[in-house]
């Protein structure tokens, strides 16, 4: 059976008396110091009693143990009387030092080495695990211990590991310098870089956002996003834009989703997503959506304010499109399932259409309408229609906006009016939000009824305003 070696070693020496070899039985006492003169006593003092001595050679084995060898000279002190004399020791000068071979005990220590703890020198156990900080590594390189643990240093940058058990510890691996740290592969040179300011570059080495993506491959994409269920891309900002794409010649955001968003975007104040395209086209886009299933969307707007925009078009070129609108297979290229509203002094769409039937109470003259400034449908629609006088046939109709600069059309409504046997014929003058309307036989001209406003009569007409 294999036993550990222990720190005893074997001493030899040999004994004269009157110049001669001695022979016989000697008690020997030892003790170790740590000079070669006085100084102090290391460890134990250790007594062999009656020692056979053959021709003046004597063989003893010592322990002093492993803690008196901590790296320093070590000295040995003899003491030696006639075996069972009850005599003092007459000391052997000078003292001995203890050279190499005994002190390599050291070597056995695996708990202590040249007097430190072992966690403070390298361990290297059976299987080929290196141990840094501890005895027992797990693993081909163990490094034991908190704050930073592995440096490569050359010149002013220096790499190396972290790791802290504060606030429920974290690790992390980095630059200690002011140098940017850089992935790479296969020997290459930088594939990310992420710099001194925490920007992080994918394809750039000089990061200028937080995310910064570069391909300069073409035909493939900086970033792809996709999602069996979910958004492929997701953004979002409090103050800028949530997903910002820029291309010179095709889509500046392009997303797929198999049952979800390909992009979403959202934003707090400004755009949840923001596409520009520089080429001179209308094929290249800065947001491109498609669809191309039956009944599918390629883009589509949602918002749940009372004044927000779903989708927002915007043309800065005077012969340009805010939002151009094609279709290639005789359908419609723009459908918009509600009310569609258009600003006051653009041109286009009808900015007012309602049908108004004076037989009615005055609280009910506009039977419908519609304010394309608005888009407001129901009740009055913002439009009131009052009698200009006591006599019939006069009207004063106004709008909330200006329609003294508009195109304006006046017919007569002719299943319900006082004029049916021969006709109605209108006169009409906008001033201002306001449209003043005439309404009287057509039989008659104006000159018979100027002047007599009895002459006029009340008939359903209908106004629009482009």
């Amino acid at each position: 059976m294999a036993t550990a070696q222990t720190t005893g070693f074997t001493y030899q020496g040999k004994l004269t008396d009157a110049g001669n070899p001695a022979n016989g039985s000697y008690d020997l006492q030892f003790k170790l110091f740590d000079t070669l003169a006085g100084g102090a006593q290391q460890g134990a003092t250790l007594v062999r009693p009656s020692v056979a001595a053959s021709a003046g050679v004597f063989t003893v084995t010592l322990d002093f143990g492993a803690n008196v060898f901590g790296g320093a000279d070590r000295y040995l002190e003899i003491g030696v009387r006639p075996a069972g004399s009850g005599s003092g020791y007459t000391l052997l000068a000078p003292r001995q030092p203890i050279t190499s071979a005994p002190y390599a005990i050291q070597t056995l220590n695996a708990q202590q080495l040249g007097g430190l703890p072992a966690n403070r020198y390298v361990a290297t156990d059976a299987s080929g695990n290196v141990g840094i900080g501890t005895t027992n590594p797990l693993s081909k390189l163990t490094v034991q211990g908190g704050g930073y643990g592995l440096t490569h240093t050359a010149g002013a940058v220096t790499l190396g590991t972290f790791v802290t058990t504060a606030a429920g510890g974290s690790a992390g691996f980095g630059t200690q310098s002011n140098h940017p740290l850089n992935f790479f592969t296969n020997g290459g040179s930088a594939q990310m870089t992420l710099d001194t300011n925490g920007n992080f570059g994918i394809g750039e080495t000089v990061p200028t956002t937080k995310l910064h993506v570069v391909n300069r491959t073409p035909g493939f994409s900086a970033i792809y996003g996709e999602s069996a269920s979910g958004r492929g891309v997701y953004g979002k900002s409090t103050s800028s834009r949530g997903v910002y794409g820029e291309s010179a010649s095709s889509e500046g955001v392009f997303g797929i989703s198999a049952s979800g968003t390909g992009v979403s975007g959202f934003s707090t104040s400004s755009s949840g997503v923001y596409g520009q395209s520089a080429a001179a086209s209308v094929t290249a886009a800065g947001v491109y959506g498609k669809g191309t299933g039956s009944g599918s969307i390629g883009v589509i707007g949602e918002s749940n304010l009372g004044s927000g925009v779903g989708v927002l078009g915007v043309s800065t070129s005077p012969t340009g499109f805010g939002m151009y609108a094609r279709n290639n297979f005789g359908g419609r290229a723009i459908f918009a399932e509600g009310d569609v509203a258009q600003s006051r002094a653009s041109n286009g769409l009808v900015k007012a259409m309602l049908y108004v039937n004076p037989f009615l109470p005055a609280d009910r003259y506009i039977v419908r309408c519609y304010n394309g400034v608005t888009g407001a449908s129901t009740g009055n629609c913002g439009f009131t229609v009052t009698r200009s006088f006591s006599y019939p046939g006069h009207y004063t109709v106004t709008f909330g906006f200006q329609v003294d600069d508009r195109f304006v059309s006046v017919t007569p409504h002719e299943s319900n009016n006082n004029v049916s046997n021969y006709g109605a014929s209108f006169r009409f003058e906008s001033s201002g939000n306001a449209l003043y309307v005439n309404i009287w036989r057509s039989d008659l001209s104006i000159n018979e009824i100027i002047g007599d406003n009895y002459r006029f009569n009340d008939a359903s007409f209908m106004v629009i305003i482009y």
